[in-house]
């Protein structure tokens, strides 16, 4: 291959990214929480003392968003980065968290081990700021909704909320790694292998 000055193309790999080296990484897991996002519909899990909490899937989810968010400052300014930020904005707008609440919980999420949550979470609250205003952050609520939402119940039905999302998640793989092909995920008449 002749260097650009040469006239020819570039032919980069499949796992090169306008977006810096950590960008693969990056498009994993927003492709990985695409994938587990949705829940099978149902009531929100609860122990048998009544607090909400999450099955294992649930949990899931929640790290491969907070894996995510964790390496978005990783990303290296590039052509098509305004379009890639908005696409990021519409993501977290879609899910079930304010940007105080969701700031807020992945801040204490970061101090609490993975074995601990959501119960470490659930008599947590703080005051927040968003949207200009100040409110009270109770973790059973952000905990209870974020179950909610990706069984698409309580607050959540009939929203397609949670499809938003899982596109926007997809969109922002697909943008971060152009070469790198996705695979499709199987639909009710095709089955999975």
């Amino acid at each position: 291959m002749s260097s650009p000055q040469g006239g020819e193309a570039i032919s980069h790999g499949p796992h090169w990214s306008p977006y810096g080296e950590r960008a693969p990484e990056i498009a994993d897991h927003v492709y990985g929480l695409a994938l587990v996002l949705r829940a099978p519909h149902g009531d929100v899990p609860t122990t048998t003392s009544g607090e909400p909490t999450w099955t294992d899937d649930d949990h899931n989810a929640f790290g491969a968003y907070d894996n995510f968010c964790a390496y978005l400052g990783d990303l290296e300014p590039a052509e098509g980065i305004y379009e890639l930020s908005e696409t990021i904005d519409r993501l977290h707008a879609a899910l079930p968290f304010s940007e105080g609440e969701r700031r807020w919980l992945l801040d204490v999420q970061r101090e609490i081990s993975d074995a601990e949550l959501p119960e470490a979470l659930i008599g947590l609250e703080a005051i927040v700021t968003s949207n200009g205003l100040r409110t009270v952050v109770q973790g059973r609520e952000l905990v209870r909704r974020w179950a909610a939402f990706r069984r698409s119940t309580d607050e959540f039905t009939r929203l397609g909320t949670v499809e938003e999302a899982r596109e926007h998640a997809r969109e922002i793989a697909r943008r971060i790694q152009p070469n790198l092909p996705l695979p499709d995920e199987p639909t009710s008449s095709t089955p999975a292998s």
